[in-house]
């Protein structure tokens, strides 16, 4: 279409239609699918990062008692099969309540009543910080370099793989391995 006279702003601008060649239409399609591509590989990854990071948390194998969890969620009941998260809080609630968790490797670990205990395992090794309580342990062997740490406000139990008894208290803990060989070194 052409014009002789000055278009004016109320007036639409028509342009003439382009065809595409066949080239251009399979690279656009070759885009879209593309980009349809990233986006699945986008949440496939993002699904798989969520379950392989809660596969890998402890799972709670048995509760007797009142047995509380406190996390980022607030405090609730704990009941067996759920996972035991980073930065979460175990408590066991009375003298004769007790939890037991095990980790991905089969490692198992017992509180007894009372305990208080924060979950702070990472990529590198595994660690529980028994903050009051005791716990009785058997751990499987660790892999080099990834070791299962016990901390307490005193002192910190390195694991290779043994079977052990660690309670805290008031500015005391006390560790008894039955199997195997733990370093305990005191933090002051």
């Amino acid at each position: 279409v052409e014009r002789t006279q000055p278009l004016t702003a109320k007036e639409p601008t028509i342009l003439p239609r382009r065809s595409m060649t066949p080239r251009g239409k399979s690279a656009c399609r070759a885009m879209a699918w593309t980009a349809v591509f990233l986006v699945f590989a986008g949440l496939a990854a993002i699904f798989l990062f969520n379950s392989t990071r809660r596969a890998e948390a402890p799972a709670i194998a048995s509760v007797q008692g009142e047995v509380r969890l406190l996390g980022p969620k607030g405090e609730r009941g704990l009941k067996p099969g759920q996972s035991w998260l980073r930065g979460e809080t175990l408590k066991t609630v009375g003298a004769n309540s007790t939890a037991t968790v095990t980790f991905r490797d089969g490692s198992r670990l017992d509180f007894g009543g009372n305990s208080v205990v924060v979950n702070q395992s990472t990529q590198e090794g595994c660690r529980v910080e028994l903050e009051h309580g005791d716990v009785r342990g058997s751990l499987k062997n660790q892999p080099g370099g990834y070791p299962f740490v016990f901390a307490t406000p005193e002192a910190e139990a390195i694991v290779v793989g043994t079977a052990l008894r660690l309670v805290t208290g008031a500015h005391h803990t006390r560790l008894e391995v039955t199997e195997g060989e733990v370093r305990l070194r005191r933090l002051h």
